[in-house]
């Protein structure tokens, strides 16, 4: 790393270093938050989501079948897990029904993100969506 009055003497050089702190930052967060989406057929999907540097753990809440099944975790209890690069994620989630290990992969646009089923849950049941819209929800966000 540079020392500061090396930079301070290269203006262009500490913007560059402050550009790069800056995106890198921004990359950290970018799956943290409230995601929220509802389809046409009233299925509504919910995932909350915690990422520090590339891991990523959080609540999976799928709510389908005009609210007859709901696959959700309990209060204070995790049951999606991953990581990322860049704008995609890769995570691992249990269903309430009994499956686990299930797989999806998670791309973010801005605060637009799309769910895709990789791999259903074995051993037991679940409810999970192939593919699913989701928006950030920056009014229902927890403090982080």
């Amino acid at each position: 790393m540079m020392p500061l009055t090396l930079m301070l003497r290269h203006p262009k050089k500490l913007l560059l270093f402050l550009a790069l702190c800056s995106l890198s930052a921004f990359a950290d967060e970018r799956f943290s938050g409230q995601w929220e989406g509802e389809n046409a057929a009233g299925s509504v999907l919910t995932l909350d989501l915690k990422q520090n540097a590339q891991v990523i753990n959080g609540t999976y809440c799928y709510i389908t079948q005009r609210c007859n099944r709901i696959d959700c975790a309990a209060p204070g209890e995790t049951n999606l897990r991953g990581t990322s690069t860049g704008n995609r994620a890769d995570v691992a989630f249990d269903s309430t029904f009994g499956g686990v290990n299930g797989q999806a992969s998670l791309e973010v646009e801005g605060d637009r993100m799309t769910w895709r089923l990789i791999k259903v849950p074995v051993k037991g049941g679940y409810y999970a969506p192939q593919t699913f819209t989701l928006t950030r929800n920056r009014v229902g966000m927890q403090s982080r």
